[in-house]
């Protein structure tokens, strides 16, 4: 019987589905299961149709399943191996190119069908090989991602363990309760580190802040260098080992931490005291409160769902750029209507953004108690944005982690000021009509989760300093200061106005790699000068 299976061709299917489980299994923490799973069904297809038409050809299943599989692998292989050598160089020019790469795979896949043809003589011994070494390489990928799928179930089956903190302070209403917006610019840095580094000056925007009633907390930087890191601890009020043994240098489990920014302190207690939770669809898995009492999203055109199956999702594009499907995203121009719209996620993720922004200033007329929680996905990248508004248009695959390499170029640069410029404009609009619109003065927090990408010649220090503003009404920001980071946000606003007694943590701010991300070195509070001043 176990001879029976081993000799299955079953290694055609096994190799079409590694590469795209073990993409997911890579960025399982940041995609949804379910984003995989049209590819999946792609891959599998492919795969059937090339065996049938191999088999035809052969007339030797073991013959036409060794030929898929080669057609497999060469598919999947071409976009890592032309990523690799795009960059490599000889006499200072690049060798690499489509139509050179391309013909070497030409090559390979032809010299790969006269051995298994000509040459082999024992095919099915390779099948039973073949389906051995692929089904142990799946298992990898497979144990990664249910594993983060079985510890997320149980960090929401354990949701309540997050919330301890929640009953050691009671907080109670005095009189009306104010709306409460807490808007997230993603990668907002701090004036000094915008002039400083960034070459970009942005005082007129701060005054016009300061002008509308903000206090603008002049050196404050993030806790924490990173989205997850920096909302779980500003929305529970405190820094993470508080809550987890598990979070420290080492550990690549996020789990914990992605229960903890979801099911935080902040949204239990204001929904205790009769608040309305509005919140908006993000893009980012882990700030899209999909149980909130009002969810917003994107009003979609009716029209476009019939161009839906043409459209990638966000994963389906990165896995693209890794397959021989490289060759036709480079020759858009020429083949464009055999590409399916790549760009579709980076406009997506601009409408998802415009929605926001749009719908932010509508929020006073809702009546009732209102908990904001709005976080933009801007000025971080992926810059899409020019300093009008106007899309820029993009070649590479959608992700967030562009931010990261956002500064490799002088076009990096201009593409994250231009989006500072932009949002600054948005912002700027926005706030007037929710101070005009609101029948009660409303608190609003207006703050970056963390500092702007680095890289030469940006420090990661730089990192930690961010855009901070409050506006406090009932003169709450007489208890602001300038230093004040994320952490003391809701503990400020909980003790003032709720009647809470959490009181000031020390502000500190702990830079960690993207690859290690608790593994946490403190960072001093800088004042960054410009070149010059």
């Amino acid at each position: 019987m176990i001879t029976k299976v081993t000799r299955l061709t079953l290694h055609p299917f096994l190799f079409g589905a590694y590469p795209i489980l073990a993409l997911l299994a890579n960025n399982v923490g940041d995609v949804l299961v379910e984003d995989a799973l049209r590819a999946l069904i792609v891959s599998m297809v492919g795969a059937v149709g090339l065996l049938i038409v191999f088999r035809l050809l052969f007339r030797d299943w073991h013959r036409a399943s060794l030929v898929t599989t080669l057609s497999v692998i060469l598919f999947f292989s071409y976009g890592h191996i032309y990523q690799f050598l795009r960059y490599e160089t000889v006499l200072g020019s690049t060798f690499v190119r489509h139509r050179y790469l391309a013909l070497i795979w030409m090559v390979i896949f032809g010299v790969g069908i006269w051995l298994i043809w000509r040459r082999i003589r024992a095919p099915e011994v390779w099948t039973e090989v073949l389906n051995l070494i692929v089904a142990i390489a799946l298992a990898f990928p497979i144990y990664q991602i249910g594993r983060y799928e079985l510890r997320m179930a149980s960090a929401r089956a354990n949701q309540d363990d997050v919330a301890i903190m929640s009953t050691e302070e009671q907080l109670s209403e005095s009189g009306t309760l104010p709306d409460i917006y807490y808007i997230i610019l993603d990668a907002y840095a701090r004036e000094d580190a915008l002039r400083a580094f960034y070459l970009y000056d942005n005082s007129d925007f701060i005054q016009s802040l300061e002008d509308l009633g903000f206090y603008v907390a002049h050196r404050s930087q993030s806790n924490y260098a990173w989205t997850e890191n920096s909302l779980g601890s500003t929305l529970n009020l405190n820094y993470l080992w508080e809550f987890s043994d598990q979070f420290v240098a080492g550990n690549q489990d996020r789990t914990e931490l992605h229960q903890l920014v979801r099911d935080n302190l902040v949204r239990r207690s204001l929904s205790d005291l009769g608040y309305m939770e509005i919140t908006f669809k993000t893009g980012h898995y882990h700030t899209e409160f999909e149980d909130s009492d009002l969810y917003l999203t994107p009003i979609q055109d009716s029209s476009s769902e019939l161009h839906s199956l043409w459209r990638l999702n966000k994963f389906e594009t990165m896995l693209l750029h890794t397959t021989a499907a490289r060759f036709l995203i480079d020759s858009a121009n020429v083949l464009g209507f055999l590409v399916p719209e790549i760009n579709y996620p980076y406009k997506e993720h601009r409408q998802i953004v415009l929605s926001a922004l749009e719908k932010l200033e509508q929020i006073p007329s809702i009546e009732g108690p209102k908990f904001v929680f709005a976080h933009i996905i801007s000025p971080h990248g992926p810059m899409i944005f020019g300093p009008n508004g106007e899309f820029v248009d993009q070649s590479a695959p959608f992700t967030f982690a562009s931010d990261l390499e956002a500064l490799e170029g002088h076009e990096g640069m201009i593409g994250y000021r231009d989006q500072v410029t932009y949002i600054n404009k948005r912002m700027e609009h926005i706030l007037k009509m929710i101070l005009l619109n609101s029948e009660t003065e409303p608190i609003i927090i207006l703050q970056g989760d963390h500092g702007g990408p680095t890289g030469d010649p940006i420090p990661t220090e730089a990192r930690m300093a961010i855009l901070n503003a409050y506006y406090l009404p009932q003169s709450g920001s007489e208890l602001l200061y300038d230093s004040i980071s994320p952490v003391n946000t809701f503990r400020l606003i909980f003790d003032y106005y709720f009647d809470g007694d959490y009181g000031f943590l020390e502000d500190v701010a702990y830079y960690s790699p993207i690859d290690d991300i608790f593994d946490f070195q403190v960072i001093p509070n800088e004042i960054y000068e410009a070149a010059g001043d």
